[in-house]
């Protein structure tokens, strides 16, 4: 075999491993969140990685925005890991967000309801930045009033708190009521409810034994499809290298005589 055959076999071969690679690779591929900020992404990837799990951050279709993929077969099992952290986290409005310029004029009673909204959603999110929460949401009611302006019924605030199962918010009840209490003007510690909900989401189940093929990893289920594409795609590649020498020892031999 001479020394040119050898370097066009040679680098085909490589040629269609990294091709081979590559397609496996991405075919196992896929999104499981999408337009997220970095610092969602990132929180992502640390708890998934923490828990034995592998996440690709990817540029998102917008500037700033990330997508998180995850190999196929561990969907399920990701979904499960975030999900029993809270993630990915709810999204609360600013006081600003709600009450931005929009060139309208609100009526009184508008007003009042997107004034009620906006403390509510910021109150819920300061709440779910406690360690231990996954979710929490404040429902406000204000007094009413009568048509001199007096208050006919007192304010009253009920929060709801969906926590971590193995966090006991008990001892943090009393200082969400007094953050509630002295954000919400008239509104008295009394008239304050703190319901807290453990998580249902039980203990994660271990991963299922994998089998290695060409530095992915499938379970055990997919393992045999797996080995038999890799099989396939190797005999294919075999094919077109001997077609490839082939090809050359023709063009040499046709060119030799013309030398001659």
């Amino acid at each position: 075999m001479s020394a040119v055959t050898h370097t066009f076999k040679a680098r085909t071969l490589r040629l269609l491993a990294l091709l081979l690679l590559a397609c496996l690779c991405s075919a196992c591929q896929v999104t499981l969140y999408s337009d997220l900020t970095e610092q969602e992404a990132n929180e992502m990837i640390a708890v998934l990685s923490n828990n034995g799990v592998a996440a690709q951050k990817v540029t998102g279709a917008d500037k700033g925005l990330w997508n998180l993929s995850v190999e196929e077969h561990l969907l399920p099992r990701c979904v499960e890991i975030l999900s029993a952290n809270g993630l990915p986290r709810s999204q609360y409005q600013s006081m600003g967000g709600v009450f931005k310029k929009e060139g309208m004029v609100s009526s009184p009673t508008e007003e009042k309801a997107r004034l009620v909204f906006a403390i509510s959603q910021e109150l819920a999110g300061t709440i779910a930045a406690i360690d231990g929460v996954l979710n929490a949401r404040v429902h406000l009611v204000l007094p009413e009033l009568d048509s001199f302006g007096n208050k006919i019924s007192p304010s009253t605030a009920s929060v709801f708190i969906k926590h971590r199962a193995d966090v006991d918010l008990a001892s943090q009840v009393s200082p969400i009521k007094r953050l509630v209490e002295n954000s919400v003007r008239d509104l008295k510690y009394e008239s304050i409810s703190v319901f807290l909900f453990p998580s249902a989401a039980g203990p994660l189940m271990p991963l299922p034994p994998e089998t290695s093929v060409l530095f992915f990893s499938v379970d055990s289920e997919n393992a045999v499809i797996a080995w038999a594409t890799v099989i396939i795609c190797a005999f294919a590649s075999f094919g077109l290298i001997s077609y490839g020498a082939y090809a050359m020892r023709r063009r040499r031999k046709s060119i030799l005589p013309e030398q001659s």
